[in-house]
């Protein structure tokens, strides 16, 4: 991705694979009398515990470098720095509540 350095990352969707591996193991023990309605129901709820989102904005921020001499927002605020460990809301109609990093 351009404007972001080069990271590894092997731990950085680590907790959606937990969830991942979970859901798959739920699944090979479902009982085989459930309902494709029941099998919906179940996926879509286990599924929302998946932190994609999530677990790539904190790869975004881990990755995040300064631009030099800073950059202008939308509203003509320069801001020169990044402030590390400070975030925000955003919502997000795919996953429900996710936090940025402020940069």
């Amino acid at each position: 991705m351009a404007g972001y350095a080069n990271h590894d990352v092997a731990g950085a969707f680590e907790s959606s694979r937990a969830v991942f591996e979970s859901i798959i193991t739920e699944l090979g023990a479902a009982d085989c009398g459930i309902t494709h309605g029941e099998l919906e129901e179940l996926l879509t709820e286990r599924s929302r515990k998946l932190m994609l989102l999530q677990d790539h904005l904190d790869l975004r921020a881990v990755r995040e470098h300064p631009v030099p001499g800073g950059v202008t927002g939308p509203e003509g605020i320069q801001r020169t720095r990044l402030e590390r460990g400070r975030r925000r809301g955003l919502a997000s109609s795919a996953s429900g509540e996710s936090a940025v990093g402020i940069c």
